[in-house]
């Protein structure tokens, strides 16, 4: 199951956390809007962000190979809150700044 949440757009360019960091094997500081798998701009200025980050190998294309295991759940629940975290059914009715960037 893939887990999303909404933020303001200044979080996308918060530099991930240390212990994210070296959880993804990343080789240097990102941000989120570098490695979220899905980031995807809302009529309301708003950010739809997959909790899932890109798979360290294939960052510049935003590319997954498995889907969220229960640490990176766990991980999301603490670095966003539990109450914030969406999944597919709650995102079916959002209004995107952009649709053709989702299809």
């Amino acid at each position: 199951m893939m887990y999303y949440v909404i933020l303001p757009s200044e979080m996308l360019d918060v530099v991930l956390p240390e212990a994210v960091k070296k959880y993804a094997n990343y080789d240097k500081d990102y941000t989120l809007r570098e490695v979220a798998f899905i980031c995807s701009e809302l009529k309301d200025g708003n950010w739809l962000v997959s909790c899932k980050l890109s798979n360290y190998q294939y960052i510049k294309n935003h590319c997954v190979l498995e889907e969220m295991s229960e640490m990176e759940i766990t991980m999301a629940k603490q670095f966003y809150g539990e109450e914030n975290l969406l999944i597919e059914e709650q995102i079916l009715g959002l209004q995107y700044k952009n649709l053709e960037e989702i299809i």
